[in-house]
């Protein structure tokens, strides 16, 4: 595991942000998740996975303290076969995310508002939710969040290695954890 944390820092610095207009070039069906929360740092994420297993993630942090843009950072990426399939599975499970999968039999903490979509030549569907019973739904937030965590790993370690090397250490045992439990998904898309 280590090593590949050690090549997970070297390729970082070649990472190369994709050309303008990259999702169009995603093939259909799609699946699409985001997520917005104020909370988090990014605060809105979303992933589009096509049938092939291509992907495109972006994300938009918060503005400056000076009121400026905010920073926005944008990957293209291929998934496993495996990942890919367990997606497009878990949405045909969830129906294509045609219904309501919120949860409202009682108040649960926000953990930020979750958008699955489902998108085909024939159909487009929609499913919006802070926390959702449905087991397919909940696999999937998982499995995108362990995405979006090993893709968001990826300009943070690059600016680490340029900027805090001192630091580059600490981050590196804390992405070793976090794919120790399972909370980073498809670590070779940022090798």
């Amino acid at each position: 595991m280590r090593f590949v944390a050690v090549l997970l820092v070297i390729c970082s610095a070649c990472a190369q942000q994709p050309p303008k207009g990259a999702a169009a070039t995603l093939k259909l069906p799609q699946i699409q998740y985001a997520l917005d929360f104020d909370q988090l740092s990014p605060p809105h994420q979303q992933v589009i996975i096509d049938a092939d297993g291509n992907g495109l993630y972006s994300s938009l942090a918060q503005p400056g303290a000076d009121g400026g843009r905010p920073a926005a950072y944008t990957r293209e990426f291929t998934l496993s076969a495996v990942t890919r399939d367990e997606i497009f599975v878990a949405a045909k499970r969830a129906n294509n995310f045609q219904g309501d999968f919120d949860y409202k039999k009682s108040k649960i903490a926000f953990s930020g508002r979750k958008t699955l979509s489902y998108r085909d030549e024939k159909s487009s569907n929609a499913a919006t939710f802070n926390w959702s019973e449905n087991r397919s739904i909940r696999a999937l937030v998982d499995l995108f969040s362990g995405l979006c965590e090993t893709l968001e790993a990826e300009p943070r370690l690059a600016h680490m290695r340029r900027f805090d090397k001192l630091g580059l250490d600490r981050e590196m045992k804390n992405l070793e954890t976090a794919a120790k439990d399972g909370r980073l998904r498809e670590i070779q898309i940022i090798a």
